[in-house]
Formats: C-alpha cells, sequence, structure tokens
C-alpha cells in the first residue's frame, strides 16, 4: 500500500484516540492509539528515511502514554 496513505491513516487513528479520550471513551483512545503505534512502527521500520513517519510513531506513543497515565495506569506509561 501506499506509504503516503498509509501515514494518513496513522494520523487519523491518532486523532481518534484523541477524541475518544476527551470524551471519556478511555478503552476506545486506547484501542486507537495502539492500532496508530503499530501501524507507525511498521511505516518507521519500512521507510526509515522518512522521518515524518518516525515523529508520528512518537507522537502516537506519547498520545498512548497519555491514555495510560489517566487511567492510573503509571507503569504502562513510562
Amino acid at each position: 500500500a501506499d506509504p503516503d496513505a498509509r501515514y494518513e491513516a496513522v494520523r487519523a487513528l491518532r486523532r481518534v484516540g484523541g477524541i475518544r479520550g476527551r470524551l471519556g471513551q478511555a478503552a476506545d483512545a486506547e484501542a486507537a492509539l495502539r492500532r496508530a503505534v503499530e501501524r507507525a512502527g511498521g511505516l518507521a521500520r519500512e521507510h526509515p528515511d522518512r522521518a515524518e513517519f518516525r515523529l508520528e510513531l512518537a507522537a502516537a506513543r506519547a498520545s498512548l502514554a497519555a491514555v495510560y497515565r489517566a487511567t492510573g495506569r503509571w507503569a504502562e506509561a513510562g
């Protein structure tokens, strides 16, 4: 699949996770953000020359850590 389309899908998942988190839907936020991390990780591994893929992976991980902190899961938040 087209890496740019996959990148946009990852960005969308991260936005969905953020919205779900703000709505108090922590489990749905976590699920979306886990998918974002997984897919962004794949992109970053497959295209190490694309800094934006690594940046999106870092942003998705940070968002997921925020969900963990909001739900009192400090060990998982890192």
